[in-house]
């Protein structure tokens, strides 16, 4: 999701990472050279740990409510406290990316989330859940952000090069860590008690941790290089140099970390009609998968196909793992033939159809294990979208207003999430168990999203150039 000359913004720092085909004597910068692919895949494992520990504690809740004699209502407390307050706070994290610079706000976010781990094992190892709950704000107070900051190092590292490819590797490797608290929580509450186990995430965090210091060092580094080296010609790969001149030279950045000269939320009313389009499609596709996922997808399969809870857990499991892997591909994919409007389009169908094909099962399936290939496709739709709706983002918004950008759709995201599964549980329960009107709910959703990827594609073709259609 999917984010340097003295006092430039963000934004005018993804200026400094086009590319083009031919290469000369000219000093080129060093986030164009293979350095980038090391600054990838730390941030990736910078990522993995914030993941983790959001995931650690739906894997271990029965551990938990064990642990610090709460009830089921006090352990989803646990859980609303970070999605809630993110409804806004990724908003002023993008605003403070922009002001800041990248590194101050990677550094701020990532304490916020290691604090946040820390005091939450405290708490549990205390058997205190005030002090747990307290862990878990800190932790929100700072993750939807982190992710704010991470899509914002990427694309100022990749703009114009590997771009999706990128966003599909951090989308991977954060995939991963939810799939590895999952898969690793119950045999080591089972080996060391709940507390240790939630330590272990706190040493998984320090590690995390380590590579956001790393991340830091290497992006100030990008500029101290640049700034000694003078002028860059970017080497080009296509036909970008057009943004950095004819020439395609641009200034070399300062050693200063850069910020934008103000903050102002007149920034959001600019953004933008087809950065609202790509808003409106990353809502309205999310909250019919992720909640579909968290509190519909294991009821459904155990009701309607008498799976027992560990096969529902395991074909539930199944579109994170297919995104974790093939995210990398569609990126590289789409970084080579470019139509994102079309496969935002494309992904949008996937979901109708599938959900379509749930319906069609009617209420009853013993043990049909055919619906293993639904849930592939919902993972290949799942991956396809996230590889190329978030690089879309940069491309069609003022370039310094990426981190701000970023942030809102991330916190209008994490509005539409923080409804969505509250309203499937309330058409399943006012309808008798059926699942009927929750799947049209997630039909008519996607529904809204195919008809705002056909009016981007039309917009990119006719007024802006097709910037989002070419590779």
């Amino acid at each position: 999701m999917a984010s340097a000359s003295p006092l430039v913004s963000v934004g005018d720092q993804l200026h400094l990472s086009r590319s083009s085909l031919s290469i000369d004597n000219t000093p080129v910068s060093w986030r164009q050279s293979r350095a980038r692919f090391v600054i990838l895949g730390m941030a990736a494992l910078m990522m993995f740990g914030s993941y983790y520990f959001f995931d650690q504690c739906s894997a271990s809740e029965d551990g938990v409510i064990a642990k610090l004699g709460i009830t089921e209502t006090q352990f989803g407390l646990l859980q609303s406290v970070y999605s809630w307050p993110n409804t806004f706070l990724p908003l002023f994290g993008g605003l403070a990316i922009d002001y800041f610079g990248i590194r101050k706000s990677l550094i701020l976010f990532m304490s916020l989330v290691f604090l946040g781990q820390f005091v939450y094992s405290l708490g549990l190892a205390q058997s205190s859940f005030t002090v747990s709950l307290l862990g878990r704000v800190i932790f929100g107070l700072g993750g939807e952000s982190l992710n704010v900051a991470g899509l914002a190092l990427v694309a100022l590292w990749f703009r114009g090069a590997e771009l999706a490819f990128a966003m599909g590797m951090i989308i991977c490797v954060s995939r991963l860590g939810s799939v590895a608290a999952f898969n690793t929580q119950e045999q080591l509450i089972s080996s060391v008690g709940v507390a240790h186990a939630s330590f272990v995430g706190t040493a998984i965090m320090g590690f995390s941790y380590l590579n956001c210091i790393f991340v830091c060092f290497m992006d100030k580094r990008a500029d101290k290089i640049d700034a000694r080296e003078g002028p860059i010609k970017a080497p080009q790969r296509r036909s970008t140099a057009a943004a950095a001149g004819e020439e395609g030279v641009v200034p070399a950045p300062m050693e200063e970390e850069n910020k934008s000269d103000a903050v102002d939320f007149k920034q959001i009313a600019n953004l933008g009609l087809p950065y609202w389009l790509i808003t409106f499609s990353c809502v309205t596709v999310y909250i019919s998968a992720f909640p579909f996922f968290q509190v519909t997808s294991v009821s459904f399969l155990k009701t309607n196909f008498s799976f027992s809870g560990s096969e529902a857990n395991f074909i539930t499991s199944i579109p994170n793992l297919v995104s974790a892997f093939t995210s990398p591909l569609f990126g590289l994919f789409v970084d080579r033939v470019g139509k994102r409007p079309f496969f935002m389009i494309c992904s949008t169908l996937a979901f109708i159809t599938a959900f379509l094909i749930f319906i069609g099962y009617g209420s009853s399936c013993h043990q049909c294990w055919s619906v293993l290939a639904v849930y592939v496709l919902l993972g290949c739709a799942l991956c396809l979208f996230g590889s190329v709706m978030w690089p879309c983002i940069p491309l069609v918004v003022d370039q310094n207003s990426v981190g701000t950008a970023f942030g809102v759709t991330t916190a209008v995201q994490n509005l539409g999430l923080g409804f969505a599964p509250l309203a499937f549980t309330a058409l399943k329960d006012g309808s008798g168990g059926s699942f009927a009107g929750t799947f049209a709910l997630i039909i008519a959703s996607n529904a809204l999203a195919l008809v705002s990827g056909l009016y981007l594609r039309h917009l990119d073709k006719t007024s802006m150039g097709q910037k989002l259609g070419k590779p």
